[in-house]
């Protein structure tokens, strides 16, 4: 399918000239905003709405305007791309909306294991809360993450489970006699600058 042609028609074309032109870019109207979209011919209450919505990283924090944004960043190569929020005012920081997430398959931890959850280096600071679950015993756990640019806070053993860190890696240890056979975590980054 060819793609929109938005120079069509000329001021001197005949329609008879034109309609193929005009047929091809109709046709590509349904194809370009079909994807992430309802189709351009939609005939509902739906036509133009989101269906998805795909973000291209940018470089850096776009320039504050006089609108809330939504936009893909990658704050460190650690962390990768992630959407955040920016409102225009009294905020100067954007907020990280995308949580990170352990495997859909469950973790197995012996006791004394560790799985790693991320490496904060490159990142100059962050808060964040990191929670920890096994699904078969049940334990779950959750902690505020402060990172400083160069060490942790609030780190340290708790019911079940150790949030520790292994230089700028944050981890979670089996912290029981008895495997976990069911771990799964979330990181809710609440702020990484």
């Amino acid at each position: 399918m060819s793609s929109f042609l938005p120079n069509i028609p000329q001021p001197t074309d005949n329609l008879d000239f034109s309609q193929g032109q005009l047929l091809t870019n109709n046709l590509a109207l349904d194809t370009i905003f079909g994807t992430d979209h309802t189709k351009f011919s939609d005939a509902t209450i739906n036509v133009g709405h989101h269906t998805v919505i795909n973000s291209i990283a940018q470089a850096g924090y776009p320039a504050a305007n006089t609108y809330v944004q939504l936009f893909s960043y990658s704050p460190s190569v650690n962390v990768g791309a992630i959407d955040f929020t920016f409102q225009p005012s009294p905020a100067t920081v954007a907020t990280p909306i995308t949580n990170l997430q352990s495997p859909s398959t469950a973790i197995v931890l012996a006791p004394t294991a560790t799985t790693n959850v991320l490496n904060f280096a490159g990142l100059p600071r962050a808060i964040a809360s990191l929670y920890a679950i096994d699904t078969g015993v049940p334990v779950l756990q959750s902690r505020a993450i402060l990172w400083t640019g160069s060490t942790f806070l609030g780190l340290g053993a708790v019911s079940g489970f150790n949030f520790l860190a292994s230089g700028s890696t944050l981890q979670i240890q089996n912290n029981n006699v008895v495997p976990y056979n069911n771990v799964y975590w979330t990181l809710q980054l609440l702020r990484v600058s």
